[in-house]
């Protein structure tokens, strides 16, 4: 069968680089957010997320929420199937050949897409073998994949640097339970290190900041320094910059009299309505109502 769809819907490609694009418009997949390089699909319970042959453009994390679900792939010669269990993740390396992804309870799959080489050090480890990456069950993955799940689902609510936090969040976990270390030892984030970042967020806090140009700024990897920076605060740094933002906007709304708008984008918010949504979460209150005491 040529590529293309089949009278049942069904989207069939051999071809590398097509990837899981292909699947965007179909029925039972609920929706797509593109993270940075990085990509997200969620797809519809109890039904055939895809059935035919994908190969993967890029390397993949699943995570099932839910009960299990059925993936036939192959790495080798010979096809290797397996049942997921519900609420674990699976890693699925750049082209690797997927022919059926059934999600067989009510429950969801999500798919996160990484860029090329940030999972490249994981390929050798999973190289040839199907089993010994899938089911990893993982409260921890199941709650950052209902996170970027709701996020999905509502396009432009969740703030940029929130999202890539959890993809981020994601890549180490499945990283470190695969190198069988657990929490991998990561370089501490010194004083003046971590004084250059938190400069660099107040001076760009108007600014769309994200972790590849704070981990920059740190000299560090993103994920090296996602953990550090926590480690050093307390929080992540998606977290940090958020609360610096609400701080910022809380003082320009008491003590000035610029347009509630105006005090959004001049402290990083890409609207009104995002900083309110941050305002209520942070202090159950709004913007308005701050201002007027």
């Amino acid at each position: 069968m040529a590529n293309g769809l089949d009278r049942a819907g069904i989207v069939h490609s051999r071809d590398v680089g097509e990837g899981l694009s292909r699947f965007d418009s179909q029925p039972d997949v609920l929706g797509t957010l593109s993270v940075g390089q990085d990509r997200v699909v969620l797809t519809r319970p109890g039904v055939d997320a895809w059935s035919g042959t994908v190969t993967l453009p890029r390397d993949v994390v699943i995570v099932n929420a839910g009960g299990y679900a059925h993936v036939t792939g192959v790495n080798t010669d010979a096809p290797r199937e397996c049942e997921v269990p519900g609420d674990s993740w699976t890693f699925h390396p750049k082209d690797t050949e997927i022919r059926k992804l059934h999600v067989a309870h009510r429950g969801t799959s999500l798919m996160v897409e990484y860029a090329d080489g940030v999972m490249a050090g994981l390929r050798a480890a999973a190289a040839g073998c199907l089993h010994s990456f899938q089911g990893r069950r993982s409260r921890a993955a199941v709650e950052i994949g209902a996170r970027l799940s709701e996020a999905v689902r509502a396009p432009g609510r969740a703030d940029p640097l929130y999202l890539e936090g959890l993809v981020v969040a994601l890549r180490g976990l499945v990283a470190a339970e695969m190198s069988g270390v657990g929490h991998a030892t990561v370089p501490r984030l010194s004083d003046a290190r971590l004084g250059r970042v938190i400069d660099h967020v107040e001076a760009n806090i108007g600014s769309a900041l994200s972790l590849a140009a704070l981990a920059d700024v740190a000299a560090l990897s993103v994920s090296q320094f996602s953990r550090a920076f926590r480690d050093a605060l307390g929080e992540p740094a998606w977290a940090y910059v958020q609360r610096r933002r609400c701080e910022r906007a809380s003082e320009l709304l008491l003590h000035g009299d610029a347009p509630i708008a105006a005090v959004a984008a001049f402290c990083g918010f890409s609207s009104q309505a995002r900083m309110t949504r941050a305002f209520r979460r942070r202090w159950n209150v709004t913007p308005g109502n701050l201002r007027e005491g």
